[in-house]
């Protein structure tokens, strides 16, 4: 697919078997595309949106310092 994502967020979305929804708001938490790559993370949200006719919202996090936080909770 040429997405790339950090395992250890992966990882703790399956042990806590979190809901897909809830993966799909924080999914940039997980992208791990060098810096000029494009991100698809939006556009993963959007096709669901669409396809299921819900209304997740679009969100930013690839900073460091979300992603620790979100690990160590």
């Amino acid at each position: 697919m040429g997405v790339r994502f950090r395992h250890e967020v992966c990882e703790k979305w399956i042990s806590e078997e979190t809901q897909v929804e809830k993966v799909l708001e924080d999914l940039a938490l997980a992208s791990f595309d060098p810096e000029f790559f494009p991100s698809y993370h939006d556009q993963v949200i959007r096709i669901y949106n669409q396809k299921f006719g819900k209304k997740i919202p679009i969100r930013s996090k690839r900073k460091y310092d979300l992603i620790f936080n979100f690990l160590n909770k």
